[in-house]
């Protein structure tokens, strides 16, 4: 269980399932024409699978100082592995992720696919050297990442050559819709639990000089920016909730009770959190408001 933790394997499950559920029952509600058969899907999940994880470990790399003051009791290098095999880890694992990414690319005929699969490789290792320390754009990294890795499922399956606009419901949502809710709402979640975790990490990240938004302005300007993105999440929910409330009754109500409520839940404990301990609970909380957001898809009436 402790090795496990090295590449957050919680994380790495959720990421699974929320791929799943998009290519095994939105598409397939949709009657999309997939590009590749559900076995090189699988292929495909192996390969962002082995790249988020190599993701953890860099960033677990470059935040050994800084893990030291904020979580000591989660550090595994050297503990549990050698800064050297950790590297070696790391690279082996995206190694790893390229080739099964190689594989499905070859499988599509669309050598070019492969490069898709590079942008998030670059992109985290970038973020553990240089954007972790950047204000605003690395929380924004982060979240743009989980949701681009929903987006890749989608191209994926229409890299035929079918448009978005050709899967359309007879009383619903058209794929493209549903596809702007999913990611939408993956970012913004997404980008309000990292700026949770800054706050969670704020001693840490101020002793090493990572500027987010606790470290650099403060609570008090932080839990602004954290209601504004709460409340505006809340305003897409219920304009989309309300604008469907006649052909989409149960979305619709699930939109509001379940996931407006969780999130507003999420608010009244905001204002009550003083220690670590107190926003990794709340972290953990906007994770399951991702999971009762995310599977709002099953009540999409086609």
């Amino acid at each position: 269980m402790r090795f496990l933790s090295i590449i957050r394997y919680p994380n790495l499950i959720m990421l699974a399932l929320f791929q799943s559920v998009i290519w095994f029952y939105l598409l397939e509600q949709y009657q999309v024409s997939k590009s590749v058969s559900d076995y090189f899907f699988i292929v495909h999940i192996l390969a962002t699978l082995f790249i988020a994880a190599a993701g953890n470990i860099i960033n677990d790399i470059y935040d050994l100082e800084i893990d030291q003051i904020n979580k000591p009791h989660k550090i595994w290098i050297p503990n549990l592995m050698s800064l050297k095999k950790a590297w070696l880890f790391y690279i082996s694992l995206n190694v790893l992720g390229l080739i099964a990414g190689f594989w499905v690319s070859w499988e599509l005929n669309k050598i070019w696919f492969w490069s898709l699969y590079w942008i998030p490789v670059f992109l985290l290792f970038l973020y553990a050297i240089r954007i972790k320390k950047v204000l605003y754009l690395n929380n924004i990294i982060v979240a743009g990442l989980i949701a681009y890795s929903l987006f890749l499922v989608f191209k994926l399956a229409l890299s035929g050559g079918n448009a978005l606009q050709y899967y359309s419901g007879n009383f619903g949502f058209t794929l493209q819709e549903t596809l702007s809710f999913v990611l939408l709402f993956a970012f913004i979640l997404n980008w309000i639990r990292e700026i949770v975790k800054d706050v969670e990490d704020v001693i840490g990240d101020t002793a090493h000089g990572v500027n987010s938004l606790p470290s650099k302005f403060g609570w008090a300007y932080t839990l602004n920016g954290i209601l504004l993105l709460t409340f505006f999440l809340i305003g897409i929910i219920l304009a989309i909730a309300v604008s469907n409330r006649i052909n989409q009754k149960f979305f619709a109500i699930y939109l509001i009770l379940a996931v407006g409520l969780s999130l507003f839940l999420f608010v009244k404990q905001l204002k009550f959190a003083k220690q670590p301990k107190d926003y990794h609970k709340l972290s953990m909380l906007l994770k399951i408001i991702m999971l009762i957001g995310f599977f709002s898809v099953f009540l999409i009436r086609i």
